[in-house]
């Protein structure tokens, strides 16, 4: 069972490590765990699928999305989640990475978001059939016309139907795990109501973090999930 826990652990540093430099041959990383560069040889090869590292003799590298890749990764995602939107329903939206442009997109019809992304506001303000609930607190000075919720309201999220959450950190077991505490309970309390849930795994998060303590959920209450940023 040690082990296996530490096999675990330096694969999510190997993981860092790449997140630091793209580029770190195998007898590097031996070196730095004190292992054979048979056992990192056999890590990286774990690894390399789900994590989008390019393995060569001598080491690996990261792969990185192009920023074209990027945007339409994004609008793939939003295209999966535009078609179960309808006149009436209420979404909750915490997911940087695609939050600004589903709502760019959302058609001028009766809706209410839930989000504690203040950008979002600047894209439906014209949308006049659009309500908009805020989780958070803003600095800006304008006139926002939108709903402040400065406290969690459990009645709130008995009417969500679509929640779209973003990752800090999926561990070993397949748990979201967030390093806040009230983000962990927004985001559980709108993935238990919501009819359609969707995670948007954050790749370049995917290494342990001590700060992530605060338990969400297990990814298998999602319906669907979708690869985020690289």
């Amino acid at each position: 069972m040690k082990k296996k826990y530490m096999q675990l652990l330096r694969r999510e540093k190997i993981l860092a490590m790449y997140e630091e430099s793209e580029d770190i041959s195998t007898k590097d990383i031996a070196k730095y765990f004190n292992v054979s560069t048979h056992t990192i040889r056999r890590d990286l090869n774990v690894l390399a699928s789900e994590n989008n590292l390019n393995i060569y003799h001598g080491g690996a590298k990261k792969v990185r999305k192009t920023k074209l890749e990027e945007i339409e990764n994004g609008i793939n995602i939003i295209n999966n989640i535009i078609p179960f939107i309808f006149e009436g329903c209420n979404i909750y939206m915490e997911a940087s990475c695609v939050s600004e442009c589903l709502a760019d997109s959302l058609p001028n019809i009766n809706i209410k978001i839930f989000t504690n992304d203040i950008n979002v506001y600047q894209l439906i303000k014209h949308k006049d059939k659009i309500r908009m609930f805020f989780f958070g607190n803003s600095s800006s000075s304008e006139d926002l016309d939108i709903n402040f919720s400065e406290y969690i309201n459990k009645d709130i999220f008995e009417s969500i139907d679509i929640a779209i959450v973003e990752s800090e950190y999926i561990d070993s077991e397949g748990y979201m795990l967030s390093e806040n505490l009230s983000r962990a309970t927004l985001n559980r309390l709108a993935i238990e109501k919501a009819e359609y849930s969707y995670l948007i795994k954050d790749n370049r998060k995917k290494y342990y973090s001590n700060s992530c303590v605060y338990k969400v959920c297990s990814t298998d209450s999602f319906d669907n999930i979708f690869d985020g940023e690289e």
